[in-house]
């Protein structure tokens, strides 16, 4: 089946493009936003050649298309073009009800951080060989090729606050260009110059107005477009229509921006900070409860597609702390997720043709750092490999966080990426990968037979 009447088949089978509230995709998901769930015929889907499984988490339901997920995209947008810009606003619940507040923000987050994930991962890989080069003596800190690779993988990082301008500006159905100039805002010289000069704040009136550095802040942008999104409409509804196009833009800085620097935005920078130091303090208190606990959970948040919201948490880390400790656990579970179906294709590779060429095809994108193909079309379908991912992503994770291993930058947990966590603590990746893939694959191993029970063939 080709791109083109897969993504006709789903759009079809999940109720047609009138049933559809709003579409977009991650790396490996087709996910859409359905007025009626019911509607959807999950397993028909489910049983379309080029589909692992559908997903219905934070009221989304999810299709799992694998890596071809962008040419499948495509081609549903073709077929339903008015699903280019997002879709409608409205947030469904399967009966038709508003969601839970918590599922709101979950989902929130997850709309506003996808969008902005091609720039993060092709950054993250070249940052990830930039550390590469850098630790084999391939290059030095400083010349020109480190000045260009530095620019070309850390630029979407230090300017993420508009990459979630555009984002959150879709989500909140609001003017792009307005969400970019309260980036702009909070990217301004003059605030940059006084963090840079240790200044702690100005006054204008009654207002004071701290100086912080929000690059590569995540919360602030979001908070501010959503206060945009309110007041720039607002004033769409109520200037004139003759002077509509000139006041709404002058009404709207007028009065958001003082509010975005004095409140919105140093809140939401003091929120970030307070769940970064929030994770290291539970990570510092009993490091290996809390690595296991995260390394163990990770693959089930990639299941739920909550890991994309969780990115949040990593990406505040490193703004506050300079590197992420919650990078380093997830990258270790990551090889964990990859080991699993490594695991099972060697059990399986003389007795079931088709699952071991999915297993084999599945490690290799995992250890790459795609673990989705490995987790819904193998993973799941093995009690055995479920129970191995968790005690050795858990098992991973633990040994990461006693030795206090970090990333020092947003990467794809990769083999290509490992050198971006080379330096302090790199002792817990250097134990912590071989012993979660260790585990994972001894596991499996030792509940052979279920694996050859589960998948149909005689032990």
């Amino acid at each position: 089946m080709d791109n083109k009447e897969l993504a006709l088949n789903v759009l079809t089978l999940v109720g047609g493009e009138k049933n559809v509230a709003s579409a977009t995709h991650c790396v490996t998901r087709l996910r859409f936003v359905l007025k009626n769930e019911d509607l959807a015929d999950t397993a028909a889907i489910e049983a379309l050649d080029g589909v692992m499984s559908v997903r219905r988490e934070g009221g989304q339901y999810q299709v799992v298309v694998g890596t071809k997920v962008n040419k499948v995209f495509r081609e549903v947008l073709a077929l339903a073009p008015a699903l280019e810009d997002g879709g409608e606003t409205k947030t469904f619940a399967p009966d038709g009800e508003k969601k839970g507040v918590m599922s709101r923000v979950l989902e929130t987050l997850s709309a506003i951080l996808l969008p902005t994930l091609p720039p993060i991962i092709g950054g993250g890989m070249l940052k990830g060989f930039l550390y590469m080069f850098w630790s084999f003596g391939m290059i030095e800190m400083g010349t020109p090729w480190w000045t260009l690779l530095d620019i070309m993988s850390n630029s979407m990082f230090y300017f993420y606050p508009f990459l979630l301008a555009v984002a959150a500006a879709d989500r909140f159905k609001t003017n792009r260009f307005m969400a970019l100039t309260m980036a702009g805002v909070m990217m301004a010289k003059p605030l940059l110059d006084g963090v840079a000069a240790g200044t702690e704040s100005f006054s204008v009136g009654f207002l004071t107005i701290p100086y912080l550095d929000y690059s590569s802040s995540v919360i602030p942008i979001i908070l501010n477009v959503w206060l945009l999104s309110y007041v720039y409409r607002f004033f769409e509804d109520h200037v004139p229509e003759i002077v509509n196009v000139i006041l709404t833009p002058v009404f709207t800085l007028i009065v958001v921006v003082p509010i975005e620097l004095a409140f919105i935005a140093p809140i939401g920078y003091r929120i970030g900070e307070l769940l970064a130091m929030g994770v290291q303090w539970l990570l510092d208190f009993s490091p290996v409860v809390a690595g296991f606990v995260v390394g163990a959970l990770r693959p089930f948040t990639v299941f739920t597609g909550t890991h994309h919201a969780l990115r949040a948490v990593s990406a505040q880390q490193l703004a506050t702390y300079g590197y992420s400790t919650i990078g380093a656990i997830n990258f270790v579970s990551t090889m964990s997720q990859a080991a699993a179906p490594l695991a099972i294709y060697l059990i399986l590779r003389s007795v079931d043709e088709k699952m071991a060429k999915i297993s084999l095809s599945a490690t290799v994108s995992g250890f790459l750092g795609v673990t989705e193909p490995g987790l819904y079309g193998v993973i799941v379908k093995f009690k055995a490999a479920i129970i191995a991912v968790t005690i050795g992503s858990g098992v991973g994770g633990a040994i990461a966080a006693i030795f206090g291993a970090r990333t020092f930058g947003i990467v794809m947990p990769s083999l290509v990426t490992i050198p971006a966590l080379i330096g302090e603590g790199f002792m817990g990746v250097v134990i912590g990968i071989p012993a979660s893939i260790i585990v994972t694959i001894a596991i499996i191993l030792v509940m052979r037979k279920s694996v050859l029970k589960e998948s149909g063939v005689n032990a």
